[in-house]
């Protein structure tokens, strides 16, 4: 907007003088100079025109790409992946929470959280997809490739700390499952800061 003001100020600085100097000018009776004059006047105002729709032109589409850009690093595109994944994310943390958070790991509710078939809202499973879906979402730029985010290299760290923790529990070493339980629960609550979530005590 100002780049227009501008432009259209320049415009009319340029025109003025040139206006007043044909109205005035004692030869402005002789044909051949009115024709001098109005051709001078016409492009002056084919140059004035053009500088106002380019300036338009620039002004318009600059705020879009603005917006675009905007929307990829944290905004509309952000909000939409908080509102797919969030739900998911928080059932799937307060599940794997559940398994030892009065200090005594649940041996059976472990089987059932990492069964494959087991795939609803709650699992591992979905909680594994909506996780990096959530996590992959928290970027600046869309030509940022995702294992640069530091939210994906939080949930990968994180997943692979359930993934040691999964084999403990197929295996039935409970001590080794509850230790290895404590260590995932650090891990899941550097990721959530990550995704601008609470801890998982807090959820």
């Amino acid at each position: 907007m100002k780049l227009l003001i501008q432009l259209f100020l320049i415009a009319t600085n340029l025109a003025a003088p040139i206006i007043a100097w044909s109205n005035s000018s004692p030869g402005n009776t002789n044909k051949g100079n009115q024709q001098h004059i109005a051709s001078r006047r016409d492009v002056l105002q084919t140059s004035t025109a053009t500088l106002l729709s380019s300036a338009i032109l620039l002004n318009t589409n600059v705020k879009p790409a603005e917006a675009s850009g905007g929307a990829t690093a944290g905004g509309a595109y952000l909000l939409s992946a908080k509102q797919r994944y969030n739900a998911r994310v928080q059932a799937g943390a307060k599940a794997l929470f559940a398994l030892n958070s009065t200090n005594n790991f649940n041996q059976e509710a472990a089987v059932q959280y990492f069964t494959p078939e087991n795939n609803g809202e709650g699992s591992w499973s979905d909680f594994q997809s909506a996780g990096y879906l959530l996590a992959n979402a928290f970027r600046r730029s869309s030509s940022t490739a995702p294992d640069a985010l530091p939210s994906v290299k939080g949930w990968k760290a994180f997943a692979a700390d359930v993934a040691k923790l999964e084999k403990a529990v197929l295996k039935k070493k409970g001590k080794d499952a509850a230790v290895l339980w404590e260590v995932c629960v650090e891990g899941l609550d550097r990721y959530l800061e990550l995704v601008e979530l609470p801890p998982v005590r807090d959820l």
